[in-house]
């Protein structure tokens, strides 16, 4: 399913916010208001600055 690969966790902000990084394949971390309709996406395979590997809790 869209966006996700391979999902590695998941956390919440205090307003119902939900965060998943996506860790395996994707190294993206989205991010989805209360009601689950996404906001946003950042991240990225790599090692530059922005870039994420594997991200985990």
């Amino acid at each position: 399913m869209e966006p996700f690969n391979h999902p590695t966790d998941i956390a919440f902000s205090r307003r119902g916010d939900f965060f998943v990084s996506d860790g395996y394949g994707n190294a993206h971390i989205h991010h989805f208001n209360r009601d689950g309709e996404w906001i946003n996406t950042w991240g990225g395979l790599g090692t530059g600055e922005g870039s994420l590997s594997t991200p985990m809790q």
